[in-house]
């Protein structure tokens, strides 16, 4: 039988049209950008062709986009590279930020500045008036992420950057959009902000390949020295099939957009109904029924008291189900999710994450719960 995958979250096939795209950069187009023969003006224009679409894809302008080798170094260069160039005092983040931000937080906390971590609401939700208690008129930085890469609650950016700057003239405001790019127009005048980042195989994009945001006259330090890559933010040799493959896939996830919600939307639906007929015990976490809008349209998340979600991921997996039981960019060794639990779930050890993709049917939904349905009685 053919397995079924429900981790799209985690990350996701590479689109046939993206792969056209990368394929003659492998190695019939294989110079380095930065020469200044005709191959390497052959690639260099592929990259400067691909900075457009992301540019486009994020209504900036193509010189506010900085490539990266993917989600955790863009996220590392909007925050350590803010704070090695402005030395700020204060920084507030939220509870239940993706590893790659969280463990940067902690580390400035080791270094002696003042983070602080709003709490969020037991949808996953930054509460606004706590939000707005921790700011400082001297907070720097403020990082929020978009939609939560376990529970996928969408955070309302547009609302608390400004509520930020208006505590704060001189507060920068980062988020991590990555799990939202599929799913939401990320244009940053909208959202109003500074840094964003993007990652572009969570969006049927190559792996080893993201995007920095930052928007002109953001003040960054580099995190590596060594050439003059990237507007001397991001030394080394830029990869161009998956800088081109980025750029492609940007293409495709806005013309497909709105017609990718609505069949997510559907499945989502009819998994979550389902759901509490087969297994009635099921706790769902995150956004409500009621407010799923505020949820990512692929994602579902649910405890299934008294049994061990790693438990339930192998016993799935053996019967050629992948799903999973946190951010799969968190250690093995860690118990339960820390999300659930910020969010005040009474059922942390037991959450499993179903996310759908493009081939994601009912008829998979179907066996899933059936076998799930077998496991738990």
């Amino acid at each position: 039988m053919k397995r079924i995958y429900m981790d799209y979250a985690a990350t996701t096939p590479l689109d046939e049209q993206v792969l056209a795209a990368m394929e003659s950069y492998w190695s019939d187009t294989f110079a380095n950008p930065a020469g200044l023969y005709e191959e390497g003006v052959v690639a260099k224009e592929a990259v400067e062709k691909a900075r457009d679409q992301v540019a486009k894809f994020l209504s900036c302008k193509p010189d506010e986009i900085i490539f990266t080798s993917g989600g955790t170094e863009a996220q590392n260069l909007a925050l350590q590279g803010f704070v090695r160039k402005v030395a700020p005092r204060h920084i507030v983040t939220s509870a239940i930020e993706h590893a790659s931000g969280r463990g940067v937080f902690e580390m400035f906390e080791r270094q002696g500045i003042d983070v602080s971590y709003t709490p969020v609401d037991g949808e996953g939700r930054v509460v606004q008036d706590e939000f707005e208690k921790s700011l400082q008129e001297d907070t720097g930085l403020v990082s929020i992420m978009h939609a939560n890469n376990e529970v996928g609650t969408i955070q309302d950016i547009k609302s608390l950057s400004t509520s930020a700057k208006k505590k704060s003239a001189q507060c920068v405001f980062h988020t991590d959009a990555s799990q939202s790019a599929l799913f939401y127009d990320l244009s940053v005048q909208k959202l109003s902000v500074d840094l964003m980042t993007v990652d572009a195989h969570k969006m049927y994009g190559p792996k080893g390949v993201g995007a920095l945001y930052v928007k002109q006259g953001t003040p960054l330090e580099p995190l590596m020295y060594g050439g003059g890559h990237e507007q001397s933010l991001r030394p080394g040799t830029l990869n161009v099939p998956g800088i081109v493959g980025f750029g492609e896939a940007c293409v495709v996830a806005q013309k497909n957009r709105e017609s990718f919600v609505h069949t997510m939307r559907e499945l989502q639906t009819y998994f979550i109904e389902k759901l509490t007929h087969v297994i009635p015990q099921a706790v769902l976490n995150g956004p409500s029924l009621g407010s799923r809008t505020e949820r990512l349209p692929n994602n579902i998340n649910v405890s299934f008291p008294d049994v061990e979600s790693d438990f339930l991921v192998l016993q799935l997996n053996k019967a050629g189900i992948a799903v999973s039981s946190k951010s799969a960019c968190l250690s093995v060794m860690q118990e339960g999710s820390r999300v659930v639990h910020e969010i005040g779930g009474k059922h942390a050890e037991s959450a499993i994450r179903f996310s759908f993709g493009k081939t994601t049917t009912k008829e998979e939904i179907d066996r899933v719960l059936e076998v799930l349905g077998d496991i738990l009685r």
